[in-house]
């Protein structure tokens, strides 16, 4: 059932369109609510991402009529909703945040831009010139992690703890694995296994002074993380992350006491604290929307939205159809720069059982 997703009222008063303005048709094609413990708070706040960017296409006459097509938990369920979207003839198509699921799109969609904000799977790089992903490949991603650990930690081995379900997190472990010059061996887990799984079976072979990377997603990286730290308390452990550790305050992670310490550090390429002219931008639209909620995915909806009113003014100039003009506009961005409208640093934070502060950013 397509879900009609109806904007706030008070941003309709702040930020209406001119009568007489462009409108872009926009597909949001994901289940934003597919992980574990997923909440209403994620979804909205993506959307309110997209609030903003409306704002900033207000000045420009444009408008992006937003209709979410939401796809059940069934492996194949995101083909059959494509197939709705494709009904509804959208200018462009928001595509899914999973790797996987985005590149079955590859035979849906042929003569409209599909855009991604996370995918992260090296194989997206393959698939036809309408398809985008707004953050880097999980190769390019690797690459960062292993510089890092080899300023940060040298001749400290490192043990892989991979979520198997998850394509791009294997993706990510096996670019790693392929660095000759780490100190590198993994395991891997079944997402069904990570709750029911005994901590000592996790450890084993686990050494004191290992970098313990999990490789998996927010909510299974902080089952993992407070599973091996309470496996032996006395051992002070040291891990790096590629996600968010599930919610402190609401998921396992927070629910299940920290019998020991530990040190986490996780390298991701969207964060708040940069300062691009994007961030401002960002920023000073949210307190013109009053109350406005954002985060972490309001700036990566709401930076998706602003490429789409970018390559649409790119496009325009030739006077094409708005799926052409953006279909042009994404074409001659990415040509001018391969790395468009995604994150040109990444933010290191570092998490300990009491606080998550940020460090510093990384090339």
């Amino acid at each position: 059932m397509i879900l009609i997703r109806s904007f706030l009222v008070l941003a309709l008063m702040i930020f209406e369109c001119p009568a007489h303005g462009t409108e872009i048709k926009v597909a949001v094609l994901d289940a934003l609510q597919s992980q574990k413990l997923a909440s209403e708070k994620y979804q909205k706040n993506y959307f309110t991402g997209l609030d903003l960017a409306n704002a900033y296409g207000k000045k420009y006459g444009l408008q992006l009529k937003i209709q979410y097509f939401e796809y059940g938990k069934g492996d194949l369920d995101v083909l059959g909703k494509a197939d709705e979207v494709k009904k509804w003839s959208p200018d462009i198509v928001i595509g899914p945040r999973s790797s996987g699921k985005f590149l079955m799109l590859k035979d849906k969609f042929n003569d409209v831009m599909v855009v991604s904000p996370l995918a992260t799977s090296s194989e997206v790089a393959s698939l036809p010139r309408n398809f985008y992903s707004m953050t880097p490949s999980n190769a390019d991603s690797a690459v960062v992690m292993s510089i890092y650990i080899k300023n940060n930690f040298k001749n400290r081995d490192v043990i892989s703890i991979t979520e198997l379900d998850c394509k791009s997190c294997v993706d990510y472990t096996k670019t790693l694995a392929a660095d000759k010059s780490l100190h590198f061996r993994s395991q891997s887990l079944l997402t069904s296994e990570i709750e029911s799984i005994a901590p000592e079976k996790i450890i084993q072979g686990i050494k004191a002074n290992d970098l313990i990377l999990l490789s998996a997603t927010s909510y299974a990286a902080g089952v993992l993380l407070s599973k091996i730290v309470n496996a032996v308390p006395d051992i002070a452990r040291t891990f790096l992350g590629t996600d968010e550790w599930g919610s402190f305050k609401a998921s396992y992670v927070g629910k299940v006491p920290m019998q020991g310490d530990f040190v986490a550090y996780r390298l991701v390429p969207w964060s708040l604290n940069v300062n691009t002219k994007d961030m401002v931008l960002f920023r000073d639209l949210a307190k013109a929307l009053k109350n406005a909620e954002i985060d972490e995915i309001s700036f990566v909806s709401f930076s998706l939205g602003k490429a789409i009113i970018d390559c649409y003014l790119k496009g325009n100039a030739k006077k094409l159809s708005t799926r052409e003009a953006l279909l042009s506009g994404f074409e001659i961005n990415r040509k001018k720069d391969h790395l468009f409208a995604k994150p040109k640093n990444y933010s290191v934070f570092r998490r300990t059982k009491n606080n998550e502060t940020f460090e510093k950013q990384i090339p």
